[in-house]
């Protein structure tokens, strides 16, 4: 792999990348600070499953032909102060782990940002549970809004 962010490309998430995708993710979020027990044939399940949802684009981040971040989300519509905008909301974000703590998962999200802000969508949302995941993002410019509480039930 090279060190240069020329040799990178932003990439719509589709079938034929679905099962590098989920090795992907499987991997990444296998490692701390996730540790989760997802299988790789669960992932690629789930990278199908929004495939299959028109409002659930994915994106890849290639370097030399090789996939070395995946990020997957929905986008929905919101009120605004009575105007109809797009949101994307992060679901899944990821950067190899091999390829971690080199910046590119802040040129992901700046190349993601700017191809959905293109595409006419607003904002990007997230939720995160953990804090070495909160600082990258707010590193990378989301904030907590004041007003603004996650419920679960």
């Amino acid at each position: 792999m090279s060190d240069s962010a020329e040799n990178r490309i932003l990439r719509r998430l589709d079938e034929s990348l679905a099962e590098p995708a989920a090795r992907v993710l499987a991997d990444t979020f296998a490692a701390p600070p996730w540790l989760d027990r997802c299988s790789a044939d669960a992932a690629l399940a789930y990278v199908r499953r929004c495939l299959a949802d028109n409002r659930c684009p994915g994106y890849l981040l290639e370097e030399d032909g090789e996939i070395v971040a995946v990020c997957t989300g929905f986008v929905k519509p919101w009120l605004d102060d009575g105007a109809v905008r797009e949101e994307y909301w992060i679901d899944q974000f990821c950067v190899r782990r091999d390829m971690q703590r080199q910046g590119i998962g802040s040129e992901f999200l700046r190349r993601l940002t700017e191809d959905l802000s293109g595409q006419g969508i607003d904002a990007l949302l997230l939720t995160t549970e953990f804090a070495v995941a909160g600082e990258f993002y707010r590193k990378n410019g989301f904030t907590v809004p004041e007003k603004v509480v996650l419920m679960v039930r």
